[in-house]
Protein backbone atom coordinates (compact mmCIF):
# COMPACT_ATOMS: atom_id res chain seq x y z
CA UNK A 1 0.00 0.00 0.00
CA UNK A 2 1.36 3.45 -0.88
CA UNK A 3 1.10 6.07 1.72
CA UNK A 4 1.19 9.89 0.75
CA UNK A 5 3.44 12.34 2.57
CA UNK A 6 4.03 15.70 2.08
CA UNK A 7 6.97 18.03 3.10
CA UNK A 8 6.44 21.92 3.61
CA UNK A 9 9.30 24.48 4.43
CA UNK A 10 8.86 28.18 4.56
CA UNK A 11 11.52 30.89 4.77
CA UNK A 12 9.70 34.60 6.37
CA UNK A 13 11.05 37.44 4.34
CA UNK A 14 14.33 36.17 2.86
CA UNK A 15 14.56 38.46 0.32
CA UNK A 16 16.00 42.11 1.83
CA UNK A 17 14.92 44.31 -0.99
CA UNK A 18 11.38 42.91 -1.18
CA UNK A 19 10.53 41.05 1.88
CA UNK A 20 8.59 38.62 0.00
CA UNK A 21 8.67 35.00 1.57
CA UNK A 22 9.17 32.09 -0.04
CA UNK A 23 8.22 28.38 0.72
CA UNK A 24 8.97 24.65 -0.85
CA UNK A 25 6.70 21.55 -1.00
CA UNK A 26 7.32 18.26 -2.32
CA UNK A 27 4.89 15.08 -2.07
CA UNK A 28 5.94 11.53 -2.26
CA UNK A 29 4.05 8.47 -3.11
CA UNK A 30 5.95 4.89 -2.32
CA UNK A 31 8.95 6.92 -1.48
CA UNK A 32 9.30 9.14 -5.19
CA UNK A 33 8.31 12.51 -5.42
CA UNK A 34 5.22 13.22 -7.04
CA UNK A 35 5.36 16.86 -6.93
CA UNK A 36 7.31 19.95 -6.00
CA UNK A 37 7.57 23.18 -6.19
CA UNK A 38 9.11 26.56 -4.75
CA UNK A 39 7.01 29.64 -4.43
CA UNK A 40 7.60 33.13 -3.85
CA UNK A 41 4.98 34.15 -1.61
CA UNK A 42 2.37 37.23 -3.35
CA UNK A 43 1.64 39.36 -0.16
CA UNK A 44 4.37 40.70 2.36
CA UNK A 45 3.61 39.53 5.82
CA UNK A 46 4.89 41.28 9.17
CA UNK A 47 4.86 37.97 11.02
CA UNK A 48 6.31 34.46 10.67
CA UNK A 49 3.56 32.35 11.70
CA UNK A 50 1.13 34.53 9.17
CA UNK A 51 3.60 32.97 6.38
CA UNK A 52 3.81 29.54 7.55
CA UNK A 53 -0.25 29.66 7.49
CA UNK A 54 -0.32 31.23 4.40
CA UNK A 55 2.33 28.21 2.76
CA UNK A 56 0.46 25.69 4.70
CA UNK A 57 -3.17 26.74 3.21
CA UNK A 58 -1.73 26.53 -0.54
CA UNK A 59 0.33 23.14 0.26
CA UNK A 60 -3.28 22.18 2.17
CA UNK A 61 -5.16 22.52 -1.29
CA UNK A 62 -2.80 20.59 -3.35
CA UNK A 63 -2.53 18.12 -0.45
CA UNK A 64 -6.38 17.82 -1.47
CA UNK A 65 -5.92 17.47 -4.88
CA UNK A 66 -3.70 14.86 -5.06
CA UNK A 67 -5.96 12.78 -3.04
CA UNK A 68 -8.67 13.00 -5.14
CA UNK A 69 -6.31 12.55 -7.81
CA UNK A 70 -4.95 9.09 -6.41
CA UNK A 71 -7.86 7.95 -5.45
CA UNK A 72 -9.49 8.28 -9.30
CA UNK A 73 -6.67 6.74 -10.24
CA UNK A 74 -7.59 3.46 -8.33
CA UNK A 75 -4.78 4.15 -5.68
CA UNK A 76 -6.47 3.18 -1.97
Amino acid sequence: MATLFGFLDTNWANNKNTCHSTFGFCFLLANVVISWANHKQTLVVILNTKSKYMALSKVTIKAIWLKKLLFELGFP
